[in-house]
This record gives C-alpha cells, structure tokens and sequence, in this order.
C-alpha cells in the first residue's frame, strides 16, 4: 500500500520495525525480533513453556528467561505459582539488578542481586523485586490477559487504561488492547481512550490487531468513527489494512460503518488485497444494496487488475441479478475492465443464473458490445441466449448485437443461435 509512502518512511529512517514470526512444528518455537532506528530493540522468543525476552536501548538492557509455566499475583507483584525457574536482570545507569524466582516444593523463592551481591530480606528488597517483575511484564505484554482481568476486577475499564500508558513496545500495547476490548464493556470515552493508546503503535501487524479486536467486541459510534480511521490510517501494510477492512465484514453493516470501511479500503493499494477486502463486504448478507453498490462503484475506481475486478463481479453475479443500484454498479465495474476474456467470463456467470428481469437481460446484452474480441462475444451471447426467457424484445436485440460482430465466423454462429430460438 502505499509504496511512495513507505519508501519515504524507510528512507528518512523515522522508525524501521520488522517483526518476524518462525513457528517450528516440533520445538513449537515462535520468535519476535523488533528493532527500531533510535537504539531501542526487543527479541523474544518463546519455546513451549521456556522463554527468553531481551530490551535493549541507549540507557538500559533488560533480559528475562523463564523454564516452566508460571502465574503471577492478583496485583502482578509477584509470581503465584512457578513450575521451576523466572530470571530478571535489568542493567541501567551501570548497576544491575537481578531476581531470581525458584519453585521450592510450592513455595515461592525470590531472591534479589544488585551487582552480583545478594540483597538482604527486607521492604526495599521486596519493593525492588516487585518493581523489575512489573518492568519486564510491561515491557513484553506477557501475563497480559491475566493482569487486565485483574486490574478490571480492582479498579474497573480506567485501571486497565491507567496500566497501559506504562507498558513499553508495540507488542505489549497490542496484547493488552485485545485483552481490555475482549473483557470490558467500554464507554465511548474508555473507547477513545483506548484508540489513543495504540494510535502511536509503529507495528502494522500489532494495530492492526489491536483494531480489529476493539471492532470485533467494542460497540462503535459515530463520535468514536474519526478516531478510529485516524488510528488505522498511519497502517502502511496492505495485508494489515486488508484484515480491518475483513473485521468490518463481520459486523453488521450499517450506512456509518461502511462510510468507516470504505474510509480504509481506499487506503489500499494492492489489485489482491482490495479484491479480497471487497468480496469479504459483499458476502455480507446483512449489506443492503445501495451500499454494496458503493462498495462495488468503489473498487471499480481502486482496482486495476482486470483479474482482480472480474472476480469481483463473478463471485457478486447474485446481486446483478436482483437489478436496482447494485446491477447499475455492476454494469460500470464491468466497463472498467480492459481484458475480452474477463468481461466475457462475468458476462457468461450472470446469464448462467438465468434469474434476471427483462431490463436486466437487455442492459446484459447491450454490455457484450464493449467486448473487442469477435470470440469473446459471440460465447458471451450464446451464453445469454441460452439462458434468457426469449421474449420479442431480447431476441431483437441480441439480433442486433450479433450484428456488430466483427468476425464473419462468429457472426453467423450468433445469427444461428437466434434464428433457431425465434423460430421455435
């Protein structure tokens, strides 16, 4: 999407993330590395129920590594349950801090090192390993279903909210929106509050699902509709824009939640992905016609690929055949497309439905005109006049539309077709 854009966004080198995801069937690894321009760097990996997570950035360095499940307190200051081991180092301003949490029998061990010297038991000892336990669990967005469903069992939507202006990174603004949309009934302000947060998320991938977690189980009103197309806006993947737009698809499609899904969709570059997004809407059974109509008038502008567009019109054939806007939309879209051999194919699936009125057929014949292959033509016409209820008016003017065919061969095989449904 986009491709001037993102070549200037990776040239002026504002940010540059990549996020890679490798999933090996047998370890059951998956890795996240992110790496931004300004020093500033997150590795995590996950094998099974082992882990290891890295920060990096001008001032500090944050490592954690785990060996077995655990589950952390009510308040996320501490760890309730741990199979076997949880490390946390964190290196800042030269000195280093270090807890280790160790499994005794089901007792909980945490012990606390500062520059390697183990620290007595005390309240600053407990505080401190309190605090390096919230930093990392901050920093990566793990635990994050369990402390949201905590923080909103303490202190409600505004304690959630309150906790994720502290987190660090994409990924763990990402996994608390999606645990804060799927567990809470936010208000509209809660909303906004929420879409201001991962507004400045850099990842595609990470808003993008946070949006589409808010669509899926946030009520959206008009007041929220701006701040949401503001949000997804700064998305630069057309993959990842695609997956809002297919978000909508399952909602129910209002005329203002398609002024938001259109709003989006033309921020789409790519042939494939606005044909995907486009069909996705379309399967909508609950989208009435004008405003699948101007979906269809819409990507008959975006897209380019006569491909895409015809796959378009095929899988919609049903539509077209119920006449109104939607068939006026259809038509257009179907001018769009430069290649014979699509126009034709579009043509030959709407008259297989053999369902439409009389001004349908008629406006479906006038459209084999506009096809430049004799070939294309006549298969498209004979397709029609196999189908059609041959009324006087129809069979002139398929009569008439054979007659602007160039191809003698092609011509005459019409002209045949025609003679033999009018003489019966």
């Amino acid at each position: 999407m986009n491709s001037l854009k993102s070549l200037t966004f990776l040239t002026v080198g504002a940010i540059l993330v990549s996020v890679t995801f490798a999933l090996a069937t047998k370890d059951r690894t998956s890795r996240i590395s992110i790496d931004s321009d300004d020093g500033h760097s997150i590795q995590h990996i996950v094998n099974g129920d082992r882990g290891e997570f890295l920060l990096r950035d001008d001032n500090r360095r944050l490592r954690a590594k785990w060996d077995g499940e655990f589950d952390i307190t009510d308040d996320g200051t501490g760890i309730a349950r741990l199979e076997d081991e949880l490390e946390i180092e964190l290196t800042e301003d030269d000195e280093k801090h270090r807890v280790e949490f160790q499994d005794d029998d089901g007792d909980i061990k945490a012990a606390l090192y500062i520059d390697g010297e183990k620290q007595e038991a005390s309240d600053e000892t407990t505080a401190e390993i309190s605090r390096l336990l919230l930093h990392f669990l901050r920093a990566s967005g793990l635990k994050a279903d369990e402390r949201v469903a905590s923080l909103l069992s303490s202190g409600g939507p505004e304690a959630a909210l309150a906790e994720m202006r502290l987190l660090e990174g994409d990924h763990a603004k990402a996994r608390y929106a999606i645990a804060v949309s799927e567990k809470a009934d936010l208000n509209d302000a809660q909303i906004l509050e929420l879409i201001e947060i991962i507004k400045p998320i850099d990842s595609d991938h990470d808003l993008s699902r946070a949006i589409r977690s808010i669509l899926e189980h946030e009520s959206i009103s008009p007041e929220i509709t701006p701040a949401l197309i503001g949000a997804a806006s700064g998305i630069e993947s057309d993959h990842d824009m695609r997956k809002i737009v297919e978000a909508f698809a399952e909602r129910p499609l209002t005329p203002a939640a398609m002024d938001i899904a259109l709003s989006l969709y033309e921020n789409i570059d790519s042939d494939h992905d606005l044909r995907v997004s486009a069909q996705a809407l379309l399967e909508n059974k609950a989208l009435d016609d004008a405003s699948a109509a101007r979906m269809l008038s819409v990507a008959a502008t975006e897209i380019d690929s006569n491909h895409d567009m015809r796959l378009i019109l095929t899988e919609s054939a049903a539509r077209f055949a119920k006449g109104g806007d939607f068939a006026k939309a259809w038509l257009a879209g179907l001018d769009e497309i430069d290649s014979s051999h699509d126009q034709r194919t579009a043509i030959v699936e709407v008259a297989e439905l053999g369902e439409l009125d009389s001004e349908a057929w008629a406006a479906l014949i006038g459209a084999t005109g506009a096809i430049d292959s004799s070939h294309d033509q006549r298969v498209a016409l004979i397709a029609i006049l196999d189908n059609f209820d041959p009324t006087p008016e129809l069979v002139s003017a398929c009569r008439d539309a054979a007659a602007r065919i160039d191809s003698d061969h092609d011509r005459e095989k019409v002209e045949e077709r025609v003679a033999e449904i009018a003489g019966n």
